[in-house]
């Protein structure tokens, strides 16, 4: 989901119904919570949002430590592999220009405006077998990259010629590992090598095209980030038992403690691990506060 503008507008929604709602003078105990910066911060409640992975190697911090109930029950909320690689281009190249158009003086926003993109949104690629580059051979065709949609923010203003590729399981293992810690030239020159096996069966591509050659390159790299617990977010692995009940043990948080938990790998089941997900969580948080 692409926000246009910052989360203050969702964060002031979220804490518009308990700052109005909640009884100041029925509060008989408090959470701290400790920082380096500070000795103590003192709420009535605490809504604690920290991603899943991050929460699963740092229960230790609680003091006194969380129910053992409790902790089984966020050890057993599995998460993923998943990881987003972006790929900007000067134009929407794919896209196809009504029949007629005189090309030659049209910029690049004329372009998108008039582009009737027929292209399918939403793509599943397999392994490309003609492709010798990517060396997908050492990686299991069943987690090959998948899948492929295009994204463009909601606003004309705001319209960008991105692709955004999903990778999970080996693919995205194999990726994160390949241009982790690389210099800007290497890391474009080794997810454009990698990739263009793909965008470049896309229609109107054309190797002498300087609008069909990417003008950025960004990938998330979740399984290196320590804040995010080396993972992406949640996601039900198959011989998972009782997810249902370990999330809503979670979701419960510890009541007599004025302790809460939100986000994603809590949220309701249509939306578990998304950012609408989140933000329907957090709602709900607030609502029981």
């Amino acid at each position: 989901m692409f926000i246009e503008t910052s989360y203050k507008a969702i964060l002031a929604e979220d804490a518009k119904l308990p700052l109005e709602t909640v009884d100041k003078s029925s509060a008989q105990q408090t959470v701290s919570v400790l920082t380096k910066a500070v000795d103590a911060l003192n709420f009535d409640e605490l809504v604690v949002t920290t991603p899943l992975g991050w929460l699963k190697c740092n229960k230790q911090l609680f003091d006194p430590p969380l129910p053992s109930r409790l902790e089984a029950r966020i050890a057993g909320i599995s998460r993923g592999h998943l990881e987003n690689v972006y790929i900007t281009f000067p134009e929407v190249f794919w896209a196809t220009l009504p029949s007629g158009t005189d090309e030659s003086e049209l910029k690049p926003s004329d372009r998108l405006a008039l582009s009737e993109d027929t292209f399918a949104g939403y793509t599943s690629w397999l392994s490309p077998s003609y492709s010798v580059t990517t060396k997908l051979t050492n990686i299991p065709k069943k987690s090959g990259t998948s899948p492929l949609y295009r994204q463009l923010i909601s606003t004309p203003a705001h319209h960008k010629p991105t692709l955004l590729f999903s990778t999970y399981g080996s693919c995205s293992v194999y990726l994160t590992s390949l241009v982790h810690h690389k210099s800007d030239e290497k890391y474009y020159e080794l997810l454009g090598s990698f990739f263009k096996s793909y965008y470049s069966l896309l229609s109107n591509y054309s190797t002498s095209d300087p609008i069909c050659t990417p003008k950025a390159i960004l990938s998330t790299e979740g399984q290196r980030d320590e804040l995010s617990g080396c993972r992406s977010y949640c996601s039900i692995q198959t011989g998972t038992k009782e997810a249902d009940k370990d999330i809503e043990a979670v979701r419960n948080g510890v009541q007599e403690r004025r302790l809460w938990f939100a986000g994603e790998h809590i949220s309701p089941k249509k939306e578990l691990g998304t950012a609408i997900g989140a933000y329907l969580n957090q709602e709900a948080v607030a609502q029981r506060i």
